[in-house]
């Protein structure tokens, strides 16, 4: 989700001001802000502040608006004629599993996939003698600005065997890769500069960002109670972010050629750029998906990202945009999750307010 800069003061040799996160914040800090009001944050649990929309009267009645988005998942993808949904499938307990279906209500395991109590974090320094990590620190030409990590399987893998073409008939990745490298390859090929603005969070890291947005909701006039429920809109708990995943980046785009990037928020503005309207036709070559579209967001249960994008591999993929499925719609529909608790979205507010 949303990234909010949040840095400890830590500084490569290089003189590069760096987001540093191991220790960075307790469980118990996102509730820090809200603690005045009684307003309860664990992670995972349904809170006084509305986390769970159950308990709203605006839209969790039943057969209301929330009612029917968080069932919505098994309607969205009833019509899809797709082998990878006709039987079905335990979701898988592994978070290293490209598929592995995490959102508001299902957690990902708080020390993956490196424990906030490491000594070493991914762009912090070599590993410890006898450590491994799939986690890789980004090169410069792919990221913006601060560092940034992905799993190795996200940024680069080799295009699975059998795979030429997409169900729409474009080539499957590019050089033979698929993966966060190729699609930024490709798209500099086409005159389009797209790097990851933010990749992977451990937990601490995603837990500073929800805390950060909540403290600018509190100083937007909100009570604790009301900024809790609008930064729950747009921004995870942490432990229920796709960022934790390791295979998940916000992306950024050059404006035009030897221009600057894009630093806002402005959906409308993201969403019709060139180069996201490139992302759009053609992420799923590389095995990458949407997860937050504009129009599934009674699904998702979160607000349209028009920047944020998963890797999931090529057959996940070419199904998700062959049948126009959220990542949250097909993988409901494949481990047969039923339906979600209702969450209420009516306090979210347009992102370009968080423009800047």
């Amino acid at each position: 989700m949303s990234r909010l800069a949040a840095t400890t003061g830590a500084t490569t040799t290089a003189g590069t001001r760096i987001t540093t996160t191991a220790g960075a914040a307790s469980a118990a800090g996102v509730a820090e802000a809200a603690s005045a009001a009684g307003v309860t944050s664990a992670v995972g649990a349904t809170s006084a502040a509305g986390v769970t929309g159950a308990a709203s009267a605006a839209g969790s009645a039943e057969g209301g608006p929330a009612a029917q988005g968080a069932s919505g998942a098994a309607a969205s993808a009833a019509g899809c004629q797709e082998a990878l949904l006709d039987k079905p499938q335990e979701a898988p307990t592994d978070p290293s599993d490209p598929l592995f279906y995490v959102n508001r209500w299902r957690p990902i395991p708080a020390a993956y996939p490196v424990s906030d109590t490491s000594p070493w974090m991914p762009c912090l320094g070599p590993l410890p003698r006898g450590a491994t990590s799939d986690l890789l620190c980004l090169p410069y030409a792919y990221r913006y600005h601060t560092p940034e990590a992905l799993r190795a399987v996200a940024f680069e893998s080799p295009a699975p065997e059998g795979w030429t073409s997409t169900h729409d008939k474009l080539p499957v990745g590019h050089g033979g890769k698929v993966g966060f490298r190729a699609l930024m390859d490709a798209a500099r090929s086409e005159g389009h500069d797209l790097r990851v603005r933010s990749g992977f969070r451990p937990f601490s890291s995603q837990e500073i960002v929800f805390r950060g947005w909540m403290r600018a909701e509190l100083a937007s006039g909100l009570s604790a109670e009301q900024a809790h429920r609008r930064a729950s809109t747009y921004s995870a708990q942490p432990g229920h972010s796709e960022h934790q995943l390791g295979t998940t980046a916000d992306l950024i785009y050059r404006v035009a050629r030897g221009g600057p990037f894009y630093d806002g928020w402005a959906p409308e503005k993201i969403a019709e750029s060139a180069p996201m309207r490139w992302m759009r036709r053609n992420a799923h070559r590389f095995g990458i998906v949407l997860s937050y579209p504009k129009e599934d967001t009674a699904i998702t249960q979160y607000v349209w990202e028009p920047w944020h994008y998963r890797f999931v591999g090529v057959a996940a993929a070419d199904a998700m945009h062959r049948c126009r499925l959220s990542p949250e719609a097909f993988l409901n529909a494949r481990f047969r999750a039923g339906p979600q608790p209702a969450f209420d979205l009516s306090p979210a507010r347009s992102l370009a307010d968080r423009d800047r």
